[in-house]
């Protein structure tokens, strides 16, 4: 969004024509980028981006041109980039299904990420400098995201796999639902997840199917505060409350690297699922309380 900005606003100050269409672009793309922006203004780090000040760019890009966004945070559904928006409450939810089409992109369809208040409750693993190679590598698979994926057949980034996902159904602060295939060089198979909200909290259902019997998984990545699990429900202090997570297939939790809210290496919890079977099924919720 920016380099469209600068272009545009170079051409603007110099006297010079403007290049069709870079200035609706533009607005376009800082609308999309505010929706997809915490209620604290930060970015969600999903592929190779980083946590940044939405907020605060917005300021700057509306101080000096007329471009001008709403500022009015909602669920919002972007059919043909394949993201979506819900916010209910203290809740925001942020899911990207998005086709792969560039090399910054990350595997994992859908994956998402939780806010409540502003503060991170289900995270993106996020991206490394360049030269972590091995640390880049893990962050950018499929297992360092919050979608199904197959053991027999883990995989990362454009190339490896077709995620060929859309969203379906889309209630506005309800519900969304994506689904399609996944299909690698060894294996396909179908995938669909309905993410729902209200004031008490999240419910995300996932079903996966294929012809053959495969170990499907989820690792959930949440937040690093310290945690207790009883092997069905995961708590987190969140400030003076609790984050409360429930699975309806056992968990186990692992520490893993991540790239924190601050763009810095650190671990996080992950909380993983998963079942041998032709027809898979997982239930999470989350709530804070």
């Amino acid at each position: 969004a920016r380099l469209y900005f600068d272009a545009y606003m170079l051409l603007e100050n110099n006297g010079y024509e403007e290049i069709e269409g870079v200035k609706e672009s533009t607005k376009k793309q800082y609308e999309l980028l505010y929706q997809l922006s915490t209620s604290l203004g930060k970015t969600v780090p999903f592929n190779d981006s980083y946590v940044m000040d939405a907020k605060k760019d917005i300021e700057i890009i509306e101080s000096v041109s007329d471009i001008c966004i709403d500022k009015e945070k909602r669920s919002v559904a972007f059919y043909d980039s394949k993201l979506a928006v819900l916010r209910c409450g203290d809740y925001e939810i942020m899911v990207d299904a998005m086709k792969h089409t560039a090399w910054h992109q990350h595997a994992g369809r859908p994956n998402f990420a939780v806010y409540y208040k502003g503060e991170p409750i289900v995270i993106d693993s996020g991206a490394p400098n360049y030269d972590r190679a091995h640390l880049r590598n893990m962050l950018c698979s499929v297992k360092a995201h919050n979608a199904v994926y197959v053991q027999e057949s883990e995989f990362a980034g454009r190339g490896e796999a077709d995620e060929n996902l859309a969203i379906t159904e889309f209630t506005e602060g309800k519900s969304v639902t994506v689904e399609g295939t996944v299909k690698t060089e060894k294996v396909e198979y179908y995938v669909k997840r309905v993410i729902t909200v209200n004031e008490d909290g999240i419910t995300v259902k996932d079903e996966a199917r294929a012809e053959t019997e495969l170990t499907f998984k989820i690792d959930m990545h949440l937040n690093d505060k310290r945690c207790i699990t009883d092997g069905k429900t995961f708590k987190q202090p969140m400030g003076q409350q609790v984050l409360y997570v429930t699975t309806s297939l056992p968990n186990t939790v692992e520490i893993r690297p991540c790239i924190d809210n601050n763009n810095a290496i650190d671990v996080t919890n992950v909380l993983c699922v998963g079942e041998k079977t032709k027809e898979f099924k997982s239930e999470f919720t989350f709530g804070v309380k």
